[in-house]
């Protein structure tokens, strides 16, 4: 399933920080400890980042989690094909993020 990006103004190849931050749910599940198995099997644990807040799944940290946390990773529309390890339901799954996706442009 695609999401539609209609409310989200990009550029033609293209978003802007913000507007790729607008896409997150926030619901924090990229944010927990995960194992990957012989297999290549993600799974993820019940033991969060060290700066997630359980509470409201917010970093507190957030613009500094780059440089504080070395585990991090800033999701990309180049990098988001890569990460397997994302949950089912994080956003960014829902979306082709390829620049030549009608649903990342205008």
């Amino acid at each position: 399933m695609r999401r539609k990006m209609d409310n989200v103004n990009h550029d033609e190849t293209k978003t802007t920080d913000s507007h790729w931050e607008q896409i997150c749910n926030r619901c924090g599940e990229c944010c927990f400890e995960k194992t990957i198995d012989h297999k290549g099997a993600v799974r993820t644990l019940a033991v969060p980042c060290r700066f997630l807040d359980i509470h409201s799944r917010s970093c507190r940290i957030y613009h500094q989690r780059l440089q504080a946390e070395e585990d991090c990773i800033k999701l990309t529309p180049e990098n988001l094909p890569k990460l397997n390890w994302l949950p089912e339901n994080c956003a960014y799954r829902s979306i082709d993020a390829s620049p030549k996706s009608a649903d990342f442009r205008r």
